[in-house]
């Protein structure tokens, strides 16, 4: 009973982050600013705990683009560097989310954190603007999850 309690509460909050996360009707930029980084291509593990059967899977689609595969979803991911930070934009059934991400220098931890919506709200007309006004602000994003190379 126990687990297919946790089961259903896993799933609801997963789905939850995948009809949530895809809010806005535009990219942060329309065409990729960067070619796909070799260095992303893995099957990543949260490095949390309680967050062990999560697995994020990053694809090339082609040399702009990547497929990633979180938890059975797919996405179509692009660069969309600005305001002098790494962003992608991230597609999926035609809405985006916007996130942020850092590399680790030895290239073995990935850090993404989802652009805040109630700062950058959905509907805006021009994003990099607001990203750029608000760059410095602690409440850009939301709380940064740490994955670990498989």
């Amino acid at each position: 009973m126990k687990t297919a309690r946790q089961f259903l509460l896993t799933a609801s909050a997963a789905l939850t982050i995948v009809l949530t996360a895809c809010d806005y009707d535009t990219p942060i930029t329309e065409n990729p600013t960067r070619r796909a980084d070799s260095r992303l291509l893995a099957l990543w593990r949260p490095v949390a705990a309680g967050r062990a059967d999560e697995t994020l899977r990053i694809q090339r689609f082609d040399d702009m683009h990547y497929v990633v595969l979180y938890d059975g979803d797919l996405f179509l991911v692009h660069h969309s560097d600005a305001a002098g930070l790494s962003f992608v934009s991230v597609r999926s059934c035609g809405k985006y989310a916007y996130f942020a991400w850092d590399l680790s220098e030895d290239g073995k931890r990935l850090t993404i954190r989802e652009v805040d919506k109630d700062v950058i709200p959905s509907g805006t007309s021009d994003v990099i603007k607001l990203l750029e006004m608000n760059r410095n602000n602690p409440h850009l994003f939301e709380e940064a999850f740490t994955y670990a190379r498989d």
